[in-house]
Formats: structure tokens, C-alpha cells, sequence
């Protein structure tokens, strides 16, 4: 995570969240939270997933795909939303609750296009901050669990760098809209330093596939977003991803890491 750049007096002064210890507090901890999983289907989306393997990176999201679903509804019954970015934004009409419907899904699709990753990032974020303000007035709070997986650097079609600044307004923006009495402070296990956090909306950035460039993009996503009220990106491994323990983890680490 990026260590944000506060004042240290205000740092300190935001309480202090304890990461949940157990998978019996974790199991509890994500039954507040919606689930978004965002895939990048762009065109390089049918390359294998390494050099020299038989498998693409298309085909290994969609097993990734079924385990997150398969874990997702044991915390919220109503399923996971889906959306796919390429040259545009496609959501799934209906939330996935099974491992058929992911099936499904990728039997009727596959990669074309561009990597549009700052609409579907922002769509997500109206989604968010839509569902917030109706939940408000019924005194309850929304959370968001956001899962992003991608093998590539975003490009709008014209430009790599507009469309990475595209990104990181998406991200920083929507931080200016989160709810400071979800901010909490966190001290990063990397740099040791404390940051500021948040309970109600974290991302985590999966890469499939073995491009540098797009590994050193991940990396630069995570730590030098500085204009950002709020850390709340982060990036894994996407073997996390290969059985229910690990994306229960991967979940809690969306906002604890």
C-alpha cells in the first residue's frame, strides 16, 4: 500500500482497526461488504498465461473467476457483480452466485479491444457511492470490496500514459468522497510507516500473465498515488486467488494491506 502523505498529528489522531485474526472475525468482518470483480477482456487477454504453456491468460481468469464467486456468496448470498472492460464496459445483468453462471458467461464472450480500466473503475465507484447515499438515509452503511484482475497497462486506444492518469484520477477522486468516519490508521508491514485507510472501499489488483511492464505498472499503482485522502489500493498474487482460504485473504486484505 501507499504510505499517503499526511501530517503526522493527523494521522494519529484517526482510531486504529485491528485486522481480523481468526477466519471465524474474518467470515464476520466481510458479511458488511458488497463484491465487484472488474476483468480486463482486452485483446491480449488470448495470450497463454507464460510463455509456452497451453492455457490463456482468458482461460485462467475463468477458473480464478469461479473460486471468487464460489467464496463471495458465503458472505453475501446476493452474489458478485461482474464487469468486463475492453474497448467498453459490459456488467453482467445479474450478480453471479455459482461457478455455472461464470460458465456460462465466458462461453458467449471473449478478448477484443483496449483496456478501458478507468471507466470500468469509475462505473464501479458510481455504483458505490449510488448505493451509499440510498443506504444513508435507511441509517445503514455501504462497503465495497473491489477485485480488479488484468494483464496489461490500461490504454484508451490513443494513449497509454492519458489512460493511466485516467486510472489515477478515478482512484483519487473517489477517495475525496469516502466517508472520514470509515477512515481508520494502519501501519503498513513494508515501510513501517502509518497510513490512513478505510474501512469502506478497498482495491485489490490481480495481474494474469507475465508482462513486466505491466508488474511494474501494479507496483507504481500501489505506491505513488500520494494525492489520494486515503490508501486504498493494493496489489497481490493471483495464486491467492486458487482456493476459499485465499481469497478470504485476499478480501480482508483489500482493506487491511
Amino acid at each position: 500500500m501507499n504510505p499517503v502523505s499526511k501530517p503526522v498529528s493527523e494521522i494519529k489522531s484517526l482510531r486504529k482497526v485491528h485486522r481480523p485474526d481468526s477466519p471465524e472475525k474474518q467470515e464476520t468482518f466481510l458479511k458488511k461488504y458488497d463484491f465487484f470483480v472488474l476483468i480486463d477482456r482486452s485483446g491480449s487477454m488470448k495470450s497463454p498465461i507464460e510463455e509456452g504453456e497451453k492455457d490463456t491468460r482468458w482461460e485462467t481468469v475463468k477458473e480464478y473467476l469461479k473460486v471468487i464467486v464460489s467464496t463471495a456468496v458465503e458472505y453475501d448470498p446476493d452474489g458478485v457483480e461482474v464487469c468486463f472492460f475492453d474497448t467498453r464496459v459490459e456488467w453482467i445483468d445479474r450478480n453471479v452466485e455459482s461457478a455455472s453462471q461464470v460458465d456460462e458467461i465466458f462461453n458467449g464472450i471473449g478478448p477484443r479491444g483496449v483496456t478501458n480500466l478507468a471507466d470500468a473503475l469509475n462505473q464501479t465507484f458510481t455504483r458505490h457511492f449510488d448505493r451509499k447515499a440510498i443506504r444513508h438515509k435507511e441509517k445503514e452503511k455501504q462497503k465495497s470490496i473491489v477485485i480488479v484482475i488484468t494483464d496489461g497497462i490500461p490504454f484508451d486506444g490513443s494513449s497509454n500514459e492519458r489512460a493511466k492518469s485516467n486510472v489515477n484520477k478515478a482512484i483519487v477522486d473517489a477517495t475525496n468522497r469516502l466517508s472520514k468516519r470509515h477512515m481508520f490508521r494502519f501501519k503498513d508491514r513494508d515501510t513501517k510507516k502509518w497510513v490512513r485507510t478505510t474501512t469502506e472501499l478497498g482495491i485489490r489488483f490481480f495481474q494474469v500473465g507475465d508482462d513486466k511492464k505491466a508488474t511494474k505498472y501494479l507496483k507504481e499503482l500501489d505506491d505513488d498515488l500520494s494525492a489520494a485522502k486515503a490508501d486504498i489500493v493494493d496489489t497481490g498474487d493471483i495464486e491467492e486467488l486458487t482456493g476459499a482460504d485465499g481469497v478470504r485473504n485476499a478480501f480482508i486484505d483489500a482493506i487491511f494491506n
